[in-house]
């Protein structure tokens, strides 16, 4: 349930999410591999009359194949295709489909090449009128392999529903004694010209019974209500390993996202605090449950705050066809 605690009317409710998730993957050993990735996300709001509390659904489906050239080059072509409709004001329908060619590249024995390229279609419906983004998407990169770890720069385009968005990063992963540091900084320039700072820091610490986590990150992206945002994030977040089949896992998040685009402060801060228990009770099948209180904050739409608790039961499997 959730709750919006600055409307005098005391509206509330209840959400719903589906979230399915298959993949299925051959080849992994051999010259040649094909893989399909398939995820269904379904958000439904009852109870409430909030307007803004829309309710969505998005669908994809990932289709690659690989291909190893060489011993030391690899070739994978993939297609992808997402469609998004919420029952929103608009009435917005989007399809998006990419088509990318990958290049992975092993230059020497510590220098590896990654580059792609690849077209992107955006058509979105709203309000009845259909609106087409579309235009060329690719990235270039070096990876560096050195004594602790490795080094990157990555320059890579891709097309949103607000325009084109280029992103420059350089990055550098870090073996530690008993753990890892990750960093990624960079610029990202947007459709309309502005270039905001990127970035990201990943600490991780692994103690005796478990592993420690803390992390903070700045992306820019468009989101699906077709605005320019700034969304960053802090986290931290702690698995402790009760025995070899059962784990706890505790962890803090918040979010501050940004859609002033420079004009009047529009922006939404979230934080969620969740606890889950999980077991394993065969090789293949897992039990999870907990409990989880998310709270929002927001310029325009005030306040609200909601608490659920869940229980999964998950399966993993691999087999050889």
């Amino acid at each position: 349930p959730f709750t919006d605690v600055n409307d005098e009317s005391g509206d509330s409710g209840t959400v719903a999410t589906t979230d399915v998730e298959l993949r299925y993957e051959t080849g992994l050993q051999e010259p040649f591999g094909f893989s399909v990735d398939l995820t269904h996300n379904k958000i439904d709001y009852s109870d409430t009359t909030d307007p803004d509390l829309e309710d969505s659904q998005t669908d994809r489906a990932v289709v690659a194949a690989r291909m190893r050239l060489s011993s030391v080059s690899t070739v994978t072509v993939s297609a992808d295709r997402e469609w998004y409709e919420a029952d929103d004001a608009e009435q917005t329908d989007r399809d998006t489909e990419t088509y990318l060619a990958a290049l992975r590249h092993e230059m020497g024995p510590t220098l590896t090449l990654d580059a792609s390229l690849g077209h992107t279609r955006i058509e979105t419906e709203e309000f009845g009128i259909t609106e087409v983004d579309s235009g060329a998407v690719g990235s270039i990169g070096l990876t560096r392999a050195l004594g602790n770890g490795t080094a990157n720069v990555l320059l890579a385009t891709r097309i949103e529903t607000t325009g084109r968005r280029t992103e420059l990063t350089f990055g550098r992963e870090m073996e530690l004694p008993r753990g890892s540091l990750e960093a990624m900084i960079g610029a990202s320039r947007g459709n309309d010209g502005d270039i905001d700072a990127i970035g990201s820091l990943t600490y991780v610490q692994r103690t005796r019974s478990g592993e420690l986590t803390a992390s903070v990150s700045r992306s820019a992206y468009a989101d699906d209500d077709d605005e320019s945002v700034l969304d960053t994030r802090a986290a931290v977040t702690y698995r402790h390993e009760i025995n070899s089949v059962s784990r706890l896992d505790l962890g803090v998040e918040w979010s501050l996202v940004d859609r002033s685009a420079g004009g009047v402060p529009d922006e939404t801060d979230y934080t969620r605090v969740s606890a889950a228990y999980t077991r394993e009770l065969t090789a293949d099948w897992d039990l999870t449950g907990g409990i989880t209180h998310r709270t929002r904050s927001d310029t325009d739409e005030g306040d609200a705050d909601s608490t659920s608790v869940f229980l999964t039961l998950s399966r993993n499997f691999s087999f050889r066809p």
